[in-house]
């Protein structure tokens, strides 16, 4: 029994390595800049570079990813445009509604 938990585990690593690449990698072939959100008619090229160095948006990709999996691993899945509140914070609030919808599938 022990020896299937363990080969289990092992098997779940790549499989986790490959899902979060596919999720960077649509995050990231996204149409348009993320800095745009931030942009103000005012703004002036300076402040736009600035936005993207605060953002790690001048690193490279292999960088970004090792930036965004080490958040994602500390609980901070960043802020939302849209919301304008925390990701987690929008994560727990569904988490409920979402786990009564699992169990009844199950």
């Amino acid at each position: 029994m022990r020896q299937l938990i363990v080969r289990r585990l092992l098997q779940t690593l790549p499989m986790l390595f490959f899902v979060s690449v596919v999720c960077f990698a649509m995050i990231k072939l996204a149409p348009g800049d993320p800095v745009l959100s931030f942009v103000t008619p005012n703004m002036h090229a300076d402040d736009i570079e600035r936005i993207r160095h605060n953002l790690g948006l001048d690193k490279p990709a292999y960088i970004q990813y090792l930036i965004w999996i080490k958040e994602i691993l500390q609980g901070n899945f960043g802020y939302s445009l849209v919301n304008h509140q925390p990701v987690l914070d929008q994560i727990l609030e569904r988490l409920p509604a979402t786990a009564g919808l699992m169990g009844s599938a199950i």
